[in-house]
């Protein structure tokens, strides 16, 4: 995960702080830009701490000096037919006044502009293209503005200077411009800092350059930084229904990255490929209802050197009281923010790292944080919601890593946590245990509340439910005990279940025990050897009937959410996610093993959820947009927008499980046509291959791809190519749901056989299009003979086939088996 990607974690909670009066004109022309509270690149908490102490240093001081760094009058010029380029950003400044800044150290990091300019940037491929289109109504970012504050890790001052004229508004410029200045400061500030603390080799190819813009489109941000996955991105704030968003309109490589191809560098400084954390050990001690008092200790090796300043995820409501590097307290950055502010109220889930001098590859590390909270709150007798589930101790996003958890809590309380438990101990009215990671794993997590646990058992593996046996809001104070037993055993044997047939599809699973317990609210999560199951499982039937929920909740929170979470053991567990554009494959496989077991169980039930989810994505929102073109799954995070505030489900979720049931069905008619056939779907034995080959590592789109084509059958390739490309370039990189007919159908006798001649015509997509369509052909009485697979080619295709003699007609995937419009 990228030092963007990780950053973007916190992402809903920046589009949270744009609440705080940021205006958004679309309709003319923005005046003057608008301060909005920082986006992801701020480290604050929700408490101002002291300036003493061993964290209070001269990385501070730097973090202070260009958070606060203000216009200088002396450095006030006219300018005119300057350009400022930076590989596919371009920015004119065609005639203005701009002012410089500068910290306290006299490096010129900023600059305020106001006149007339203009901004031109390209997207890179068909995704890019689509989502700049669906923000600005675009195909390509061409745009003034009157108005831009600049922010710079380069002296742009000195490449400007051709350009710079002397000017006479000095005084009145600053005047006008000073405060609203200063302000915008503070967005860039941590990103500058890790500029100016790296070393002499990090620093020659590090170049950022981040420049808020003022156009009719309104407040626009546009980054461009040479050490992010993306290096280019452009975002802006929308409101939908007066809650705000984060609109991520662009964000790709850029053009040099792009020309490496796969020979570009996979480990930016900072981030969790390039820092792998080989181990945490956490102790931590429990005071329910509320509070969380830990150590956590880590230790790293460094793969790409250069960075002094690391970056962690952890909880706002989480005080770190000191870090140690290597046994010797270091700076820290955390609620460092102005006294008052909506900042300093809110805060964010980051603490940085100053180390004591800059890392170097190869070099081996130990990190020690002391740090206590409040991350849980009682919602029901014995009942906690157990909050900041991937922020409770520092870490670096997504990797590979082994834990060592130790933890200790009151009695009558239980603890449950990811990995293998030992005997707890009692020491007075206090318990403690030790949980081991069998093997390296994504992320670590507890629950700790007063439950019932019902067991099973699943081929060697102890599965456990835990229950509260009361739900969240709940009047009911455990008044129907037998009945939440019998659905807390309920719960285990189905688990259990799971297990075993998830094993026989996709190989043994990777652990040696699984906990279910219960979780407040409708969300679940599946961890490693912990599944957060939401009390709505916990239900009875009846109970979650009269809840009234919809045809979709009713089907979802049935059976399907606990066996979608427990696939997340093999899917997003064993095999990790790379970055964003990645996630949505564990999502998907989770839901396609879970719509695979509903299909042995209840087959109707499968196809309605199906259809379900086809609904959701053919919806349209308040702007008549349908929730399929919101984007590819492989935006992630990027679907819910102002314009799609709700897009990530149906799409993630929808369209991710529809993909994974085309490709499956598209190996088994392939198949079926083999004499003889073969005993099991090359689907599913490239998914257990899939699963082994990755296991314990992060994967990627295109290691799903390459895999599925070696189990590819030589019949099924498209223009003789063992090739996936035309599937993932199109269905899973593009958002069509078209609508397919067969057109000009002609069946003849042609000497002994009989030949059909038809046209297939593809709509609302783009003519690179390109879909395998299972033709039938329907027979007396209505029977249905399945004749062969065609690829569909743009939007017409022609085709003559030999079908069964006495075929009265041509059907186009009469089971539904694609996503289609119609």
């Amino acid at each position: 995960m990228t030092r963007a990607a990780h950053l973007s974690r916190i992402a809903a909670f920046a589009a949270l702080l744009f609440a705080l009066g940021v205006c958004s004109l679309r309709a003319q022309q923005v005046e003057a830009l608008m301060p909005w509270p920082p986006q992801s690149h701020e480290a604050a908490q929700t408490q101002q701490l002291p300036e003493t102490g061993r964290h209070a240093g001269a990385v501070s001081a730097l973090y202070r000096s260009l958070r606060t760094a203000a216009l200088d009058q002396t450095m006030v010029f006219h300018v005119r037919e300057a350009e400022i380029d930076c590989d596919d950003l371009h920015l004119f400044l065609t005639d203005g006044t701009i002012a410089f800044a500068h910290d306290d150290a006299g490096r010129v990091t900023g600059a305020y502009f106001a006149g007339e300019g203009e901004v031109l940037m390209r997207p890179p491929d068909l995704t890019e293209h689509a989502s700049l289109g669906l923000f600005s109504g675009l195909g390509v970012l061409d745009e003034h503005f009157s108005a831009a504050y600049l922010r710079f890790n380069r002296d742009l001052r000195a490449e400007l200077k051709p350009y710079l004229r002397e000017s006479e508004e000095q005084e009145e410029f600053v005047h006008l411009h000073g405060e609203r200045a200063r302000e915008l400061a503070q967005l860039d500030g941590l990103r500058l800092l890790e500029s100016f603390t790296e070393d002499e080799t990090l620093a020659a190819r590090d170049r950022f350059l981040h420049a808020r813009l003022a156009t009719r489109l309104g407040n626009l941000d546009v980054y461009y930084d040479s050490l992010a996955e993306d290096q280019f991105k452009v975002e802006s704030l929308g409101r939908s229904d007066d809650q705000p968003y984060l609109d991520v309109w662009m964000a790709f490589p850029g053009k040099s990255a792009r020309a490496m191809g796969d020979s570009r560098p996979m480990n930016p400084p900072g981030s969790a490929s390039a820092l792998p954390i080989e181990s945490f050990r956490i102790d931590a001690a429990l005071s329910p209802p509320e509070t969380l008092e830990a150590t956590a200790e880590l230790e790293f090796d460094v793969r790409e050197g250069g960075e002094r300043l690391l970056v962690f995820s952890l909880s706002r409501w989480l005080q770190v009281a000191s870090v140690a590097a290597d046994g010797a307290e270091v700076e820290f950055l955390q609620n460092d923010a102005v006294s008052g502010s909506a900042l300093e109220r809110l805060g964010n889930d980051i603490i940085a790292v100053a180390m004591p001098a800059p890392l170097r590859v190869g070099e081996h590390h130990r990190l020690v944080f002391h740090y206590a909270g409040a991350v849980m709150q009682q919602v029901a007798p014995g009942l906690l919601a157990v909050g900041a589930r991937g922020t409770w101790y520092p870490n670096l996003g997504m990797q590979m890593s082994l834990y060592e958890l130790t933890f200790h809590w009151p009695r009558p309380w239980t603890l449950v946590a990811t990995g293998r438990a030992g005997e707890p101990q009692r020491e007075g009215e206090m318990q403690v245990g030790h949980w081991s990671s069998e093997g390296r794993i994504p992320v670590a997590g507890f629950n700790l509340g007063q439950f019932q646990r019902a067991a099973a058992q699943a081929d060697g593996i102890e599965v456990a439910s835990y229950s509260a046996g009361i739900f969240e809001n709940s009047p009911a104070i455990r008044e129907k005990a037998a009945e939440a037993a019998a659905r807390n055993r309920a719960i285990a044997e189905e688990s259990a279940a799971a297990v075993l047939k998830y094993t026989q599809w996709f190989g043994a699973y990777p652990y040696r025990t699984l906990a279910l317990t219960q979780m407040p609210g409708a969300i679940s999560q599946g961890w490693p050897t912990l599944v957060y199951l939401s009390s709505l499982a916990y239900m009875s039937a009846a109970d979650r009937q009269r809840l009234k929920l919809n045809t979709f909740g009713r089907l979802i929170n049935d059976e399907f959410i606990l066996e979608h979470e427990i696939a997340h053991q093999w899917w997003g567990d064993q095999v990790g996610w790379k970055n964003y554009r990645d996630q949505w494959l564990m999502e998907a496989l989770a839901n396609m093993s879970a719509l695979m077991l509903i299909e042995e169980k209840n087959p109707q039930q499968a196809r309605e959820l199906l259809e379900l989810y086809r609904q959701q994505l053919l919806e349209t929102n308040q702007a008549g947009k349908r929730y399929a073109d919101a984007g590819p799954v492989t935006l992630g995070y990027r679907l819910s927008s102002s314009v799609f505030p709700n897009a990530y489900v149906p799409v993630t979720y929808g369209r991710g499980l529809w993909l994974m049931v085309m490709l499956r069905d598209y190996f088994a008619d392939y198949e079926s046509s083999q004499t003889p056939p073969p005993s099991e779907s090359g689907f599913l034995r490239a998914l257990r291959e899939f699963a082994n080959r990755c296991a314990g590592k992060t994967a990627t789109t295109d290691d799903f791809r390459q895999v599925l084509e070696e189990f590819l059958p030589r019949s099924a390739r498209f223009e003789g190519k063992r090739s996936l490309s035309w599937f993932f370039d199109e269905w899973v990189r593009g958002s069509s749901v078209p609508q397919i007919t067969l057109r000009h159908a002609n069946i003849r006798k042609r000497g002994e056989s009989t030949v059909a001649s038809f046209d297939v015509h593809q709509e609302a997509c783009p003519d690179s299009l390109i879909t395998s369509v299972p033709i039938f052909a329907e027979m007396q009485a209505s029977k249905r003979i399945f004749v062969q697979r065609i690829f569909a080619d743009g939007h017409d295709s022609h085709f003559d086939l030999k079908v069964p003699a006495g075929t009265r007609r041509l059907l186009i995937d009469p089971n539904r088996t694609l996503l289609r419009a119609n």
